[in-house]
């Protein structure tokens, strides 16, 4: 497991490495308005896949492992993308007799261009999304590492290509440039395995028989809502922003999430990787796997709290590779920290849902943590701006995570150790209040010692330490 975890985490660390090529560069080059504006291509991006994908994607992943041949895998693929790919052909439809208002509220633009952009942005994103969901459920780790590298490497020539060549200088810049990136992935992974692409082979009627397209879709279907409201929760307070607030507070909320790059990639790196391996470990070692994922949650938890403290005190060298004109971005992105932490323990907290398909749980979670979000923009945004809409996120996954704790306490039970989570996630709302303060430096490192110290004193009790040396030989073979 930990060679496996160390290999997925070659492709999150080095598009990282070359995301501190990209971030310096796009925020120099364009203003904070600007850039805000681009980040809204993939905001559409996502809503228009989550609406096409109705939660089939979840579907491939947990039928995958119903059974072992190749020929019914590949079958399962194709059942999945082609309904999925249906969907968003009437998506786009819709989408292109309200294309004028949506345009405009977005981009500040109708552009028929602009539409086009989008449309065929969400092709390659439907197509990238199963594509890389086959690998990861393989768990072929370095090829999706190279597939994570090549969507970086992209996005950084298409950068280069688009203002030093074609002159470039707005919002469209960004666009063109995860435009080319998504291409280029496509082409690459699509080539890699030319033999699953044989439709004369695998296209015949058995696709599209009714009782396993009935069964995969009834599991599915619930997705719908659940990624609906999840996406309402990552982004409704962006549009809050535009409402309320500007296009340059959208820009510097945006780039701040920049700075929180070091825990996503650890949250990402073990999300990839313990997906497939998770459901195969819920289907065949029930028992087994109770004692296995109370053990993560426990030491994941603590080690993240580990990554929150470092990131926190290495703000300041941080925030200098947004540029002068992103510098506001260091007092909204200490309340992100939160997002991969709740985002990465959320993962383990899907066992009950997964292990019992009552996937009405994720629409209770999504809705609920929704709503929050919601409420919190109407009161936090138009007083705090940016800082306002991060502090919306962060009460809208605490409400979703906390409903995903109660499903699997209720579905699946397994001990959490929520008496000391709560301790420590206290203690960080104190030290992120009180940070501003530079008379209260004394203070402030007094607590990030004490924070240490708790995670120190559970990761190396004799307790914990002998739970690992039982595991570890069942973690490695999983």
């Amino acid at each position: 497991m930990i060679k496996k975890f160390l290999t997925y985490g070659i492709g999150s660390i080095g598009s990282a490495a070359i995301s501190f090529l990209t971030v310096p560069f796009i925020t120099r080059v364009l203003s904070p308005d600007n850039y805000g504006i681009g980040t809204l291509y993939i905001t559409i991006i996502t809503l228009l896949f989550y609406i096409s994908n109705a939660g089939l994607d979840m579907g491939y992943m947990r039928f995958f492992y119903e059974r072992k041949t190749k020929e019914y895998q590949i079958k399962l693929f194709y059942q999945c993308l082609f309904i999925v790919l249906i969907l968003a052909l009437f998506v786009s439809v819709v989408f292109f007799f309200t294309r004028v208002y949506i345009l405009e509220f977005f981009f500040q633009s109708n552009s028929f261009v602009l539409y086009l952009a989008i449309i065929y942005g969400l092709a390659l994103f439907i197509l990238n999304r199963f594509v890389m969901l086959s690998i990861r459920i393989q768990q072929k780790a370095f090829l999706y590492s190279l597939a994570q590298i090549l969507n970086s490497i992209g996005y950084l020539i298409g950068l280069f290509v688009f203002y030093y060549i074609f002159k470039i200088f707005s919002f469209k810049l960004i666009i063109y440039s995860q435009i080319t990136s998504l291409s280029l992935v496509s082409l690459f992974l699509i080539l890699l395995d030319l033999d699953k692409w044989n439709l004369v082979k695998y296209l015949d009627s058995s696709v599209f028989y009714k009782g396993s397209l009935k069964e995969i879709f009834k599991y599915s279907w619930p997705f719908i809502f659940s990624f609906i409201t999840i996406w309402g929760m990552q982004y409704i307070d962006r549009l809050f922003l535009i409402k309320y607030g500007s296009f340059y507070e959208l820009g510097i909320y945006s780039a701040s999430f920049t700075l929180i790059a070091p825990l996503v990639i650890l949250q990402s790196t073990f999300s990839t990787m313990w997906t497939p391996m998770g459901n195969k470990l819920l289907l065949h070692t029930p028992n087994k796997a109770k004692v296995i994922y109370s053990f993560l949650y426990q030491n994941l938890m603590s080690l993240f709290f580990v990554g929150i403290l470092f990131v926190f005190l290495f703000r300041e060298p941080l925030s200098f590779i947004l540029g002068e004109k992103f510098r506001e971005a260091i007092n909204i992105f200490m309340w992100l920290l939160f997002i991969p932490f709740f985002n990465l323990l959320g993962q383990l907290l899907n066992a009950g849902i997964i292990k019992t398909k009552k996937t009405v749980w994720n629409i209770w979670a999504s809705v609920l943590g929704f709503l929050a979000n919601i409420i919190s923009c109407f009161i936090f945004i138009p007083m705090l701006g940016a800082e306002g809409a991060a502090l919306s996120l962060v009460i809208g996954s605490l409400l979703f995570f906390l409903v995903k704790m109660y499903s699997n306490q209720y579905l699946f039970p397994y001990r959490l150790n929520n008496k000391f989570s709560i301790l420590n996630i206290v203690l960080f709302c104190i030290l992120f209040v009180i940070s501003r303060e530079e008379n209260l430096g004394v203070i402030i490192y007094f607590i990030c010692f004490l924070i240490f110290l708790l995670q120190l004193t559970f990761l190396f009790k004799k307790k914990n330490i002998q739970r690992f040396k039982l595991l570890k030989k069942t973690l490695n073979k999983i």
